[in-house]
């Protein structure tokens, strides 16, 4: 333990923030987040007492041992795209298994990446859904590359992630690999804050057939359907899912989502593996603001497919090559007539968004005590929208890129992991994305790593091209809303960070704690032009802001028993920036008030006996506000309990399960008339093989 207290102490030798004004924290915890953070803590103490007790009724007990513990240590593939223990991995990693996400009760994906040390969600009209690392964002979380098995999902059009449209059922989801900090040497642009690798069950773990109902509050309904089979050499799964909600209080969000994927996976030969995969998420959303004549309530139709495709082979046993393909393509009708006097006024949001993209990558171990990772990608992104760029006109934009990550153990207990990623749009130029950082193992099970770390986040095709307006159906321009820049030149971050990985298997805690600093410059921001006749004011894209943030964030992994499980995170973050809002004069608006001071989360997992689980979810958010429209939301809780039953009876495996959801109160993440309530849900499964 000595060693987590001199890492503690490294923290005085970053260099102090940029001289400007201190800002103060702006909301103390209220009598309400203090009364239920006690309730949780006190909850925790009961559990710690009470669990010995409970084992020592079991009538099979489970000892804790060292290779118990160790087994559930995971082996990660996102930082460096090189198979390596946490330990050796020169980024912050954050695992979320299929255990966590079941216990946790999400109903979104979102949700479970709260579990995520420094990660924040909001909730934005339009069932629009925010979710950022280290604040510093709007409605699109543009720094944050999401990769669903190998694939980015980030938009083509605007960028940022539309978490309600992946074809993606979290029923599928293996595990998610979270990479906290920049990572453009292993995914090139816009791996800028953090990567989110999610990967989706082998098709030959889900054998048979599964289904699973959901059903609560706010006319919540949902249901998923997934048969899997095959043979020796291939094996395939199809998932159906459909979901509905009435959304918020007041607002028209209401959604219908209608998911089916599909997924084979196909060993050729002893060398050769095949995988292909196809998705499908459509239906419609609500949008739009009863009474309002330029954005009245209305129905969007939103449609979103992908196929890819992804083929390995495995040359020796260090040596491999891959080569994938995939297509991404979202596409919304969203076409709006208003009558204004005689003429009519054509609100035109139809969009198009498609992205096609291949890659080659080649794995090999040179020698003995180097690995390396090499490759290239190509990309087409294709948009358009006449509502969004000012002509119905295909925009394309092409991207290529090559990168190498090397391992090179320079003694037993170090290592050295380096690498470079070079990229090419004939939209911004060239850009090269470093990354180097060594690892000391202090001892077994401990671990020090310090890194250095450079990623660039482009401008989206809408922040390049935005010429959004309403006009008469003669063509007219009544108001114009945004226009784009094409001389914008990408933000760019530099990252520096010292980190300590602990591992007590015999006590079954595991630590995982980081320090950071990091400087973004460039920062795109959307500033008011005051100026323009005869328009109202409009928005235009600038390079014109700055921002330096340090923190530290530590992960706890602890397991008093073997049927208890206790998994904390806590995020400290201190920012200082600014960035322009409007042009004339220039004015700057403090970047601060955008990131939380301080997060928390807290899940408890305890199986009692006869097929009885129950876990507690709890984070704590402090006082933030979203850009464009997001409102301080105070420091606020969240409390979620979930108490399961699992059925078994020969080959058939059920649950019922109940959840219940915001038990702390009413709390809102981004507009405070987006309220969330208690909400309750009822879980039914089954599963035959």
């Amino acid at each position: 333990m000595r060693c987590c207290f001199q890492l503690c102490g490294v923290a005085c030798f970053f260099r102090a923030p940029s001289p400007g004004k201190i800002i103060k924290e702006r909301a103390a915890p209220t009598a309400r987040a203090g009364y239920f953070a006690a309730c949780v803590l006190r909850a925790a103490a009961v559990l710690l007492a009470v669990v010995p007790a409970l084992h020592a009724e079991e009538t099979v007990p489970v000892p804790l041992t060292e290779a118990v513990f160790l087994g559930e240590v995971p082996v990660v593939l996102s930082a460096t795209r090189l198979s390596q223990p946490l330990s050796e991995s020169p980024a912050s990693i954050t695992v979320i298994d299929r255990q966590m996400i079941e216990a946790s009760g999400a109903l979104d994906l979102p949700d479970v990446l709260r579990l995520v040390p420094g990660f924040q969600v909001g909730h934005t009209h339009s069932s629009l859904v925010a979710v950022t690392y280290h604040g510093a964002s709007d409605a699109y979380s543009r720094r944050l590359q999401v990769l669903i098995d190998g694939r980015s999902v980030y938009n083509a059009a605007f960028g940022g992630v539309l978490w309600n449209d992946l074809p993606l059922a979290l029923e599928d989801i293996e595990r998610i690999e979270v990479i906290r900090g920049p990572n453009g040497a292993a995914y090139g642009a816009n791996a800028f804050s953090a990567v989110v690798s999610i990967v989706t069950r082998h098709a030959a773990d889900d054998q048979g057939t599964f289904a699973k109902l959901t059903a609560g509050d706010e006319q919540t309904r949902k249901g998923v359907l997934r048969y899997g089979g095959g043979s020796d050499d291939v094996s395939y799964r199809g998932t159906l899912s459909y979901r509905t909600d009435e959304g918020f209080d007041n607002l028209v969000d209401e959604k219908r989502i209608s998911i089916a994927t599909f997924r084979t996976d196909y060993r050729a030969s002893n060398r050769d593996q095949l995988e292909f995969q196809l998705g499908y998420n459509g239906g419609a959303r609500g949008d739009g603001v009863e009474g309002d004549l330029f954005d009245p309530a209305r129905k969007v139709q939103a449609s979103n497919h992908f196929e890819q495709i992804r083929w390995r082979r495995t040359l020796t046993a260090d040596e491999d090559v891959n080569l994938q393909f995939y297509h991404n393509y979202f596409r919304t009708s969203d076409t709006t007539r208003i009558p204004v006097n005689a003429p009519l006024v054509t609100y035109i949001q139809d969009l198009l968004s498609e992205r096609y993209d291949l890659e080659f990558q080649h794995t090999v171990r040179p020698r003995r005590d180097t690995r390396l990772v090499w490759g290239a990608e190509a990309r087409l992104d294709r948009t358009s929208g006449e509502g969004w760029f000012g002509a119905p006109d295909l925009i394309d934009s092409r991207l290529y890129r090559l990168f190498a990550n090397a391992e090179w153990r320079l003694a037993p207990d170090w290592l050295l992991n380096a690498g470079a990623l070079y990229e090419y749009g004939d939209t911004d130029g060239g850009h090269v994305s470093p990354r180097i950082a060594i690892n000391h193992h202090l001892a077994r099970h401990h671990t020090l790593r310090a890194s250095y770390s450079e990623a660039v986040r482009a401008p989206s095709l809408f922040e390049h091209r935005a010429n959004t307006s309403v006009k008469l159906d003669s063509g007219f321009v009544l108001d114009r809303q945004y226009l784009g820049d094409t001389a914008l030149s990408p933000e760019r971050i530099g990252s520096y960070e010292l980190g300590y990985l602990g591992e007590f298997p015999a006590h079954g805690l595991a630590l995982d704690v980081k320090i950071y600093r990091e400087e973004i410059r460039d920062v795109l921001t959307a500033a008011k032009d005051t100026t323009t006749v005869p328009f109202d004011p409009y928005y235009v894209f600038r390079n014109d802001g700055d921002t330096d943030t340090y923190g530290a964030e530590l992960q706890v992994k602890f397991r008093p028993a073997p049927r208890t499980q206790f998994i904390y995170a806590d995020a400290y973050a201190r920012q200082r920036g600014r960035m322009l809002t409007d042009l004339t004069p220039p004015t700057y608006v403090d970047i601060a008030p955008s990131t939380p001071r301080h997060t928390r989360s807290l899940l408890v997992i305890h199986r009692f006996p006869e097929h009885l689980e129950a876990s507690l979810t709890y984070h704590r958010i402090g006082n933030m506000a979203f850009f464009s429209g997001g409102d301080d939301t105070g420091v606020y809780d969240i409390l979620n309990l979930r108490l399961a039953y699992r059925l078994r009876a020969g080959g058939l495996r059920g649950e019922i399960a109940l959840v219940g959801q915001n038990l702390s109160g009413d709390y809102f993440d981004f507009d405070n008339k987006l309220l969330f309530h208690r909400r309750y849900l009822l879980n039914l499964s089954a599963e035959l093989r």
